[in-house]
């Protein structure tokens, strides 16, 4: 079993919902909540902009990719604590 991820909650603290748009005139159509970006998704994009203004030339993208998750997972945990 794979442990849960933390920081899946929202980024900006609010979700909504909405009817599929493509069945707008259909009164049964279900609603969709939309969360947004999670806290974990938009933690690593600014890190990785971050990572990208620093340095243009990242030779090895999945290497770059895993160590900024890492670094987004100890945030989140330290913010946990």
């Amino acid at each position: 079993m794979e442990k849960e991820k933390l920081g899946q909650e929202p980024a900006l603290g609010f979700s909504y919902e909405t009817k599929d748009f493509n069945n707008s005139y259909d009164p049964t159509s279900v609603p969709h909540k939309f969360n947004g970006m999670s806290k974990r998704l938009y933690i690593a994009t600014q890190l990785m902009s971050g990572r990208i203004a620093a340095d243009r030339t990242i030779l090895d993208i999945v290497y770059t990719v895993k160590a900024i998750y890492e670094i987004t997972d100890e945030l989140l945990k330290q913010e946990n604590l």
